[in-house]
């Protein structure tokens, strides 16, 4: 039992808990700034109005006028003494003055190969052309860095419209991927997600730091979504303290599932709850790394769990910490505010499933009907950006949520959209909506 205190005591200080409330601030990453680029217009702001997502121009130099240096007083002449003759050296006879002839040669030769060309003296510019100088290299820098942003945008939108050919191929796929799912839990009285939003929105948009650090996914043929958006939720919050982790959705959904561990089952669909709490409850990290216990994207229908599970779903590298039930819109931009990512349920409608990075409210039946059995599906919140004038006259709210899809990246912009306040109330399910406050590693 000696051994034992000492590995406690290095486990825990190997371990680290990290919390919603001492993010690292970071401006958005090139890849957020094109995805909240892309929303922000989508959403009709004018141009003059951006929140200027490209990159900033450095400082124009400051002009320094130095002083003028004071002369310094000439010193006196100092008298040297008459040199010392030098003794005449002796006559060399022609064999000696042929071998010094030679070394004199090959001494100018090697000086000749060895010697830097003499610089030609730059001309000594004024205080104002050296300013103008200094302007013209900024300018052309500036010039160059917004040229790069720009490709690189350009790319970015040419790689999501290649990938949506993708995604609306594999479109009937994801509908039949969602569930009818009632959430575990306290049960939420519907007027409360209803209401609308009272909290005054202030900044024109808001971002978990980190948020778009990580890539999109692709759950593919599975009711799997409730895992990805757990998931996600936990790198989210990794990624805003800089710790990038890529972890497992099999074993999140299987964890989600306690009567599909131990023998196959054919129950669609999961949610958080339960994973997040049995993650909490644990006295170890729990949840393994992608690389550990790999995800599947072919759907056993008489085996939903994938069961049994490799023996690299045992090695835990994260856990959950604390989480807390969300029971209002308010709630939900208090949490985002806090930088807690909201894992959140929603009833889908025909606009959901093609959008160009917005969900409206007034367009929900737009390219086809929703009815009473329409298909339930889970997906990660990650900030907010406010809405303009005209969206909020026309009754859509206040704001719109920024949400983080497992669709992958033909599904909005980039696998991202923003679905406005009304939506969110309208389409909500019931309970599903939970955020997550902190994570421990080992």
């Amino acid at each position: 039992m000696k051994w034992l205190l000492p590995l406690l005591l290095c486990s825990a200080l190997q371990a680290r808990t990290f919390y919603s409330d001492d993010v690292r601030v970071a401006p958005l990453s090139d890849h957020g700034n094109i995805v909240v680029g892309s929303i922000w217009q989508n959403l009709g702001w004018p141009a003059k109005m951006s929140p200027k997502f490209e990159p900033k121009p450095a400082p124009t130099p400051k002009v320094v006028v130095k002083p003028t240096p004071i002369p310094k007083p000439t010193p006196a002449p100092v008298i040297k003494p008459d040199p010392t003759p030098k003794p005449t050296p002796k006559k060399l006879s022609k064999g000696q003055q042929a071998i010094q002839d030679m070394l004199k040669k090959n001494r100018e030769r090697l000086k000749h190969k060895t010697q830097k060309p003499s610089r030609v003296p730059e001309k000594k510019l004024s205080l104002k052309e050296q300013h103008l100088k200094n302007l013209d290299a900024l300018k052309r820098k500036n010039q160059s860095t917004l040229s790069d942003w720009q490709s690189k945008r350009d790319q970015t939108l040419k790689h999501w419209k290649k990938k949506q050919k993708e995604f609306l191929s594999q479109l009937n796929d994801f509908k039949k991927a969602t569930f009818n799912f009632e959430s575990a839990g306290v049960p939420v009285g519907p007027s409360k997600l209803k209401k609308p939003l009272v909290t005054p929105i202030k900044s024109k948009f808001h971002v978990i730091p980190g948020a778009f650090d990580i890539s999109i996914k692709n759950q593919g043929k599975r009711p799997t979504c409730a895992a990805f958006a757990g998931v996600r939720a936990v790198e989210t919050l990794l990624s805003a303290h800089g710790n990038q982790k890529d972890l497992s959705e099999q074993y999140l959904y299987w964890s989600a599932k306690p009567d599909c561990q131990t023998s196959p089952c054919s129950n669609r669909g999961s949610w958080v709850s339960k994973p997040f709490k049995n993650s909490s409850r644990n006295t170890y990290p729990d949840i393994p790394l992608e690389k550990a216990c790999p995800y599947s994207k072919f759907d056993r229908p008489s085996n939903q769990t994938h069961i049994p599970l490799g023996m690299g779903c045992r090695q835990g590298s994260v856990q959950v910490k604390d989480y807390q039930r969300i029971e209002t819109l308010d709630e939900i931009v208090g949490s985002l505010k806090s930088n807690q990512p909201v894992v959140a349920g929603f009833k889908l409608t025909p606009n959901f499933y093609k959008n160009n990075g917005l969900v409206t409210y007034l367009n929900s039946k737009s390219g086809g009907l929703m009815n009473e059995h329409a298909g339930g599906h889970a997906i990660l919140l990650i900030g907010y950006i406010k809405l303009p004038s005209e969206l909020q006259k026309r009754g859509e709210g206040k704001l719109c949520f920024l949400a983080a899809n497992s669709w992958g990246e033909g599904w909005g912009q980039g696998g991202y959209s923003c679905l406005t306040e009304r939506w969110v109330r309208q389409h909500r399910i019931k309970n599903a909506f939970m955020a997550l406050k902190s994570a421990k590693i080992k």
